[in-house]
């Protein structure tokens, strides 16, 4: 299911408006829908767009990350190489600020 359906969907459900640009949408009482923060409504976002610009751009063995199609193998490498190789290998380097509006979002909602 795309973004774009899954918004309608909550929209439906919950009897409110639903576009991706707020932190939560509560479905049913107990049941919250925590969107991946971007900051325009026709914005396509993947978790990955959190992570800081200059790390998805970093090319490895020649190959780019492509988090948004289906990754050609001769030129590109896609999230579970971006997963395993890179955060994992590097993950006390690694900045995670890009996450906090998600993590905050999160906390708003079980707190």
């Amino acid at each position: 299911m795309g973004p774009k359906k899954l918004f309608g969907t909550v929209a439906k459900l919950s009897g409110n408006p639903c576009d991706g640009l707020t932190p939560s949408y509560e479905i049913l009482p107990g049941l919250h829908l925590i969107p991946v923060p971007k900051t325009n409504a026709t914005d396509e976002v993947a978790i990955e767009t959190l992570f800081d610009p200059a790390l998805l751009s970093k090319p490895v063995g020649g190959k780019s990350f492509n988090f948004l199609t289906k990754p050609d193998p001769k030129t590109e490498f896609g999230k579970s190489y971006f997963a395993d190789h890179i955060v994992k290998k590097n993950i006390a380097k690694i900045e995670f600020k890009g996450f906090k509006p998600l993590l905050d979002a999160i906390v708003a909602v079980v707190t």
